[in-house]
């Protein structure tokens, strides 16, 4: 917060120098928010605040004092902001109602280049696989879990392929789950790769896989719209989604026609016994990166 912002205005002059039209902040963390106000005032610019994740809508501090504290400061900072942008859309409607400000969804998109994989030409496997590359944090662990268990009770001839991140523990807990189920020989936790390495085994598989929290007591994560689903968008591979039910997730992946959203066994047995769909190739268009910076450069206009 404080080493941060002093090294940002020792370099103002280099600010000034640039002359920026307009100043974007992403945040977390808040100091971004912080530097960006304080600059637009000493340039006097418009500025915008881009959230990236909840901030003070999602505390988790057990101290009420702490928690008020925390949403007045960002509504403070945010207050003097010309507009508000973030990623989904149940989080940009809590911004909206919380901040009092005009608020715009701007996904985290994917390369429109990424579409040709859709017609990439795959080499058929034996048996059909579920492929998923990321970092475990706890509370994905569960949908991980879940699947295992239905996998354990299936007589369909799926593979589950992991690249994981870790961590240790989460690692440790998924493996625990397979040797219970005697799952070894169709579930594999593989060590890290490179980007092309993973990107060459997205295209391979017939599912991808994204874990989520399952639990629907914190409303505010039913917005939460990970990376993952936008780098999965443009691969052939049907997107498997095991997350809580009311998740954001559900409407990219119906307007898209990419996959679906599970959160139990009976959804799993529905969704494997399914034809893959046709991706709708219009409605992904407007989910590519240069869509979506088309549409924040029409709001940089309005705001200059």
């Amino acid at each position: 917060m404080f080493s941060w912002r002093k090294e940002v205005l020792n370099n103002i002059d280099v600010i000034k120098k640039i002359n920026p039209d307009v100043i974007i902040a992403t945040t977390s963390p808040i100091a971004c928010l912080w530097l960006a106000k304080d600059i637009a005032k000493k340039l006097n610019k418009p500025w915008i605040a881009d959230f990236r994740d909840a901030c003070s809508l999602f505390n988790p501090s057990s101290f009420p004092l702490v928690r008020l504290l925390d949403e007045r400061i960002d509504r403070y900072v945010v207050k003097t902001a010309s507009l508000i942008t973030s990623y989904g859309y149940h989080i940009a409607d809590e911004m909206r109602n919380f901040y009092k400000k005009e608020t715009h969804i701007i996904f985290n998109g994917f390369k429109q280049s990424k579409m040709e994989n859709l017609n990439y030409k795959k080499t058929p496997f034996k048996r059909k696989t579920i492929y998923y590359a990321g970092r475990f944090h706890s509370h994905r662990v569960p949908a991980v879990k879940m699947l295992i268990d239905w996998m354990s009770q299936t007589n369909k001839d799926l593979c589950l392929k992991i690249r994981s991140l870790g961590p240790a523990k989460a690692n440790k807990e998924i493996l625990e789950k397979v040797k219970e189920k005697n799952l070894e020989s169709k579930v594999e936790l593989l060590s890290p790769a490179s980007e092309e390495k993973i990107s060459e085994e997205e295209k391979q598989a017939d599912f991808l896989a994204i874990f989520g929290d399952l639990e629907t007591k914190k409303e505010i994560f039913k917005g939460s719209m990970p990376g993952k689903l936008f780098e999965y968008l443009p691969y052939k591979g049907t997107i498997l989604a095991v997350v809580r039910p009311d998740s954001d997730i559900q409407s990219v992946l119906k307007e898209a026609n990419r996959g679906e959203l599970v959160c139990s066994f009976k959804e799993l047995d529905s969704f494997f016994s399914k034809e893959r769909p046709d991706p709708n190739i219009e409605k992904l268009k407007t989910y590519t990166r240069e869509f979506q910076t088309e549409k924040l450069c029409r709001l940089f206009n309005r705001v200059i």
